[in-house]
């Protein structure tokens, strides 16, 4: 048989072959190439001479090639087998490297970027404690918040946010993400320091003849409030709407004009009080979203525990 070199057509088949033969066969060959013995390979490989010998076969029909032949005691690979031993040795050790585990993320070496979609409510009542384990555990990342929008759902898909806290809404693609309830916190009437309906018990009459203000967005077109209050057949005064919880609560506080707030927020703020309020709503339920191809990703997967973690803790 003349001389075979390493070429395009020995690519091909090692790359052809891979595709339709047992890869344990390929180890096989390494280890006789390498041993030049069957009993050896056989050792090697925890098989039995038999077993190496039917394996030889196989690959000899495989490839149309003797591969290894006697030589007195010792068996002698072929030109041809010459020519494959390092494109087998590369392939198993591309295929190694694959196979082998990733390493461990370890947060103190990251220096990337962790994209998060979340509102200001959910920045100044929620994500406190998990932007400073952040600090202190991650100090070379990066971390961007962008508000919740009607393009957060295209961006997780796309790849563009990793992570998003927001209500789960009722749009198109969201069975798509995986999603984990972060809080239920309740509304509570909102209302300044001093303001009069903060003395006595706020009855369903007195709450209906306050001016209101309340959260819109493009997102939602009727808020829990006013679900709730549709649903009792009554209507509030709403004197002005405006675009965030922060926003609503800086002018609740400086006016006497109510909102029905996150009792979280409202606790956070100092000059505002909470009334119960007077009928029936929903709490707001905030979900951590995300797109299945992170779940498994080490990195992604130790930022999202942290933020579950810290917003669990105490």
């Amino acid at each position: 048989m003349p001389e075979m070199h390493a070429s395009p057509w020995l690519t091909y088949s090692l790359g052809h072959m891979t595709e339709t033969l047992d890869l344990a066969l390929l180890a096989t060959l390494q280890q006789l190439l390498t041993t030049r013995s069957v009993t050896e390979t056989a050792r090697r490989t925890g098989s039995t001479q038999p077993a190496v010998s039917r394996s030889l076969a196989r690959l000899r029909a495989r490839f149309g090639d003797p591969l290894l032949t006697r030589v007195g005691r010792r068996l002698e690979p072929t030109p041809f087998a010459h020519a494959l031993a390092p494109r087998i040795d590369e392939a198993l050790s591309a295929l190694r490297r694959v196979l082998e585990p990733a390493s461990p993320f370890d947060p103190a070496e990251d220096r990337g970027l962790l994209t998060i979609a979340a509102s200001d409510y959910a920045c100044a009542a929620l994500l406190g404690p998990f932007f400073r384990a952040l600090r202190q555990r991650a100090p070379g990342a990066t971390t961007r918040v962008t508000a919740p929008g009607p393009g957060t759902l295209g961006e997780l898909v796309r790849g563009d946010l990793h992570l998003a806290l927001a209500p789960r809404v009722p749009i198109d693609g969201i069975e798509g993400l995986v999603m984990r309830l972060l809080t239920r916190d309740p509304f509570v009437c909102a209302m300044r320091r001093g303001h009069p309906a903060a003395r006595g018990k706020l009855t369903l009459a007195r709450y209906l003849a306050l001016d209101h203000a309340l959260v819109g967005n493009e997102r939602t077109s009727t808020s829990a409030g006013q679900a709730a209050l549709s649903r009792l057949g009554k209507t509030r005064r709403v004197t002005l709407v405006l675009p965030s919880f922060l926003a609503v609560a800086a002018h609740v506080a400086a006016t006497d004009t109510v909102a029905l707030l996150p009792s979280t927020l409202v606790a956070s703020h100092a000059g505002l009080v909470a009334r119960p309020v007077p009928f029936a709503i929903e709490p707001l339920a905030l979900f951590l979203a995300w797109h299945p191809r992170w779940t498994t990703d080490a990195r992604h997967r130790w930022m999202r525990e942290t933020l579950l973690a810290s917003i669990a803790a105490p």
